[in-house]
C-alpha cells in the first residue's frame, strides 16, 4: 500500500478541529488503511483492531461507535451499507490522495463508481520516470511504457554506461 499524505490544510480544516482528539486519531490512522480508493470497512471493531491495535484493552468499541459518529457528523467520512456488511468511504479521496489504477479492495456504495480515467497497468510500478511522464502530460497509460532508464534530455552526461533510449 502506497504511503499517505495529510496536507497543511488538515491544520486548519474546520471540520477537523472541531473533532475531539480520540476522532481525530481515528480519522488520520483510517487514512493509513484505506485502500488506494480511499475504501475501508466500517465495521468499529475491525477498525478498532487496524487503527489502533496497540490500545485494544484501554479502548472500547462505543468509544470508537461514537468517534465514527462525529467523524459522519463532521462530513470527514460516509458510511454504507451492502449485503449487510458496513463500508466506509472519505469523500474528499481524490483531491488529497494518489489514486493508483489497482481495483479497490472494498465495495463502492450505491450509485458511486470509481474511474480511473486511464489506468495504470497493475504490473507497472510508478517510479521517477513515469512520474516525469505524467508531469509531461502525457496520460498515465502512456507513461506507464516509459522505458525504466533515462532518456536523452534525463541522462547525466559525465556518466558512460548509460543505456540509450531506441
Amino acid at each position: 500500500m502506497p504511503n499517505r499524505i495529510i496536507h497543511q490544510s488538515f491544520r486548519t480544516n474546520p471540520a477537523i478541529s472541531n473533532l475531539s482528539a480520540e476522532a481525530e486519531r481515528l480519522y488520520t490512522r483510517l487514512i493509513t488503511v484505506a485502500d488506494d480508493y480511499g475504501y475501508f470497512d466500517g465495521d468499529p471493531r475491525v477498525m478498532l483492531g487496524l487503527c489502533l491495535p496497540l490500545l485494544m484493552e484501554k479502548i472500547r468499541i462505543s468509544h470508537v461507535r461514537k468517534w465514527i459518529k462525529d467523524l459522519v457528523k463532521a462530513g470527514l467520512i460516509q458510511l454504507y451499507e451492502i449485503d449487510g456488511r458496513t463500508y466506509g468511504r472519505f469523500p474528499a479521496w481524490e483531491d488529497e490522495q494518489r489514486v493508483y489504477g489497482h481495483k479497490p479492495k472494498f465495495p463502492a456504495p450505491a450509485g458511486h463508481t470509481w474511474e480511473c480515467a486511464q489506468p495504470v497497468p497493475p504490473s507497472t510500478k510508478p517510479g521517477r520516470y513515469y512520474l516525469r511522464a505524467v508531469t509531461r502530460g502525457e496520460s498515465p497509460r502512456t507513461a506507464a511504457n516509459v522505458r525504466s532508464y533515462p532518456r536523452s534530455e534525463d541522462r547525466d552526461p559525465r556518466i558512460k554506461d548509460q543505456k540509450r533510449d531506441t
